[in-house]
């Protein structure tokens, strides 16, 4: 009988350890799967923020450049558009700051060259825009 008693009193607690060690396993899991839905609502309610600040910031820009330069050139320069004769300071306000500026002068006349990142270039004489490469 003491052959069959030893083997049981063994066997029962890893079996018992084993059930508990799966209950845990389960309760990881689905503690897992609250934790993974929790960083997807809250990834959605990020971008949903991030979409208003965007919205917002490019309304109030629209409407300082409106205030700035007036209706047309405003939204032209809020939109990323330049044209020939622009100042450098509607460039700026349109493009932004250039990586690199080359400026030379000659007699009276200034010329300009600035670079940006994204391989375009904007090409002044006297402060005004004559040509530029998108």
């Amino acid at each position: 009988m003491i052959r069959f008693i030893i083997p049981f009193l063994f066997i029962v607690p890893s079996v018992l350890f084993a059930q508990k060690a799966e209950k845990d396993t389960e309760s990881l899991k689905l503690e897992r799967e609250k934790i993974l839905q929790l960083i997807d609502s809250l990834e959605q309610k990020l971008t949903e923020i991030n979409k208003q600040i965007t919205t917002s910031s490019s309304v109030d820009r629209v409407q300082q450049m409106i205030d700035k330069y007036g209706k047309n050139k405003g939204k032209m320069i809020a939109a990323g558009k330049v044209w020939t004769s622009i100042s450098t300071e509607m460039a700026l306000d349109s493009w932004g700051e250039p990586v690199d500026k080359q400026k030379s002068e000659l007699n009276n006349l200034t010329t300009e060259r600035w670079i940006y990142s994204d391989n375009r270039f904007l090409y002044f004489e006297n402060d005004r825009l004559i040509s530029w490469k998108e």
